[in-house]
């Protein structure tokens, strides 16, 4: 987990056993609760796992990525606790056939211009160890 200086930018991952979706899902919820993002409508995001929004090539891995905000949300931004509403983006990094990395980037709307390529930066370096 990292946050930024001032506290506005989050960026969590942990590897999980497997890409299903209950994983996936209960991964994301576990991050986003020790990040303190709050207001995530992980059931409208469910549905959404079944296809990226978007998919990377980072380094020879695939990561698929999804953006979750007021329009993405239903309705709803999610919050970081006392800083905010903000973007949240969710990220699956298939690191290798029976592996993949799950994790979570964060951005307080006032913060968006400057942490949100910051992130995008982070998300793309991950890699497996050989």
């Amino acid at each position: 987990m990292a946050l930024s200086p001032e506290g506005k930018s989050v960026l969590a991952a942990i590897e999980a056993a497997n890409s299903d979706e209950p994983t996936v899902v209960a991964a994301l919820s576990k991050l986003a609760s020790d990040s303190a993002i709050e207001k995530v409508k992980f059931e409208a995001l469910k549905k959404r796992l079944k296809k990226p929004q978007i998919t990377l090539d980072a380094n020879g891995s695939k990561v698929d990525l999804w953006e979750v905000g007021k329009a993405t949300g239903n309705g709803g931004n999610p919050e970081l606790h006392e800083q905010g509403p903000g973007t949240l983006l969710v990220f699956v990094v298939h690191v290798a056939t029976d592996r993949v990395v799950v994790g979570l980037g964060f951005v307080v709307v006032a913060e968006a211009q400057t942490d949100a390529e910051k992130i995008m930066t982070a998300v793309q370096s991950v890699r497996a160890t050989p």
